[in-house]
């Protein structure tokens, strides 16, 4: 016959079993809005990344190609759009010429990009070109935001880049 100390010691057990569900019913949300905000944060930095990535070698195309400045918009746009392929949704390259030190708003590839007419004709000037490649993340994100903690993913991603040349290169046809 079975002590009653036993009997007691079984119940407690199965009663036990249900603790563990209500812990783990409790634990489980937190762990996993933790682990997917990591995730959902590593994708946008990785993406991020890319854009960055993009424009450095977008201005480096600029550099490669000897030929009119339309030529080397075109190679630049390529070059950038080739390197963010893997992302869904679009991707905009945007470049500019300028006097280095002023301030360089690129534009978009298909606008008229003009060349300012002191632009390494006279001593002491130095042009550079600017590249711009963004993403709107808020239209085409990879991870959706889990409702209420939408405000910690960025609504657009950048990357910018711009390199140093010589303006007697840079030919306006």
């Amino acid at each position: 016959m079975a002590s009653m100390a036993a009997i007691r010691s079984s119940r407690a057990k199965v009663r036990q079993y249900g603790a563990y569900a209500v812990e783990y019913a409790l634990v489980f949300p937190v762990l996993f809005v933790l682990v997917y905000g990591a995730l959902s944060l590593a994708v946008v930095m990785t993406m991020r990344m890319s854009l960055q990535h993009a424009a450095e070698e977008g201005a480096r195309a600029a550099l490669r190609f000897n030929v009119a400045i339309d030529g080397r918009r075109q190679a630049v746009s390529t070059v950038a759009q080739s390197q963010t392929s893997w992302m869904p949704g679009p991707r905009a390259v945007s470049s500019a010429v300028c006097l280095l030190g002023s301030e360089c708003v690129p534009v978009a590839t298909a606008t008229p990009l003009t060349i300012p007419p002191t632009c390494g004709n006279e001593i002491g000037t130095a042009c550079q070109v600017v590249v711009a490649v963004s993403y709107d993340y808020a239209a085409h994100p990879i991870f959706p935001s889990l409702p209420g903690l939408g405000f910690l993913l960025p609504n657009s991603l950048q990357g910018r880049a711009s390199v140093l040349v010589d303006g007697n290169t840079l030919v306006p046809l």
